[in-house]
C-alpha cells in the first residue's frame, strides 16, 4: 500500500486528533505498555506526517497547535523509549 495522503471528514479528524494523545494517558510502565507506547507515537507520527498540508488546509488545527502536538506525541516517544531502555528492553 503505498502512503498517500487520506483526507478526512470532520468527525473524523476529531477522532483521530483525540485518539493521538491515547499515550499520554496511558501510565504503565510494563515493557509491553511500553512498546504499544511506542508503536502507537510512532503511528501519530506517521499521521501527522502524511496528513500535515490537508490538516493545515482544513483549519481543524492551527500551525502552532499542529507543532505542539506533534512535540507532545514526540516527548511522549522519547519518554517511553528511555524508560524501555532504563529497563532491559528494545523497542
Amino acid at each position: 500500500m503505498k502512503n498517500e495522503p487520506y483526507y478526512l471528514d470532520n468527525y473524523q479528524k476529531v477522532i483521530i486528533f483525540a485518539l493521538s494523545f491515547k499515550t499520554k494517558c496511558t501510565m504503565f510502565d510494563d515493557q509491553e505498555e511500553l512498546k504499544a507506547r511506542i508503536e502507537a507515537a510512532e503511528q501519530d507520527l506517521s499521521f501527522f506526517s502524511l496528513n500535515w498540508d490537508a490538516i493545515r488546509e482544513s483549519g481543524w488545527l492551527s500551525e502552532e497547535e499542529l507543532e505542539e502536538s506533534i512535540n507532545e506525541t514526540l516527548d511522549d516517544l522519547i519518554e517511553a523509549k528511555n524508560k524501555l531502555k532504563e529497563r532491559g528492553g528494545s523497542p
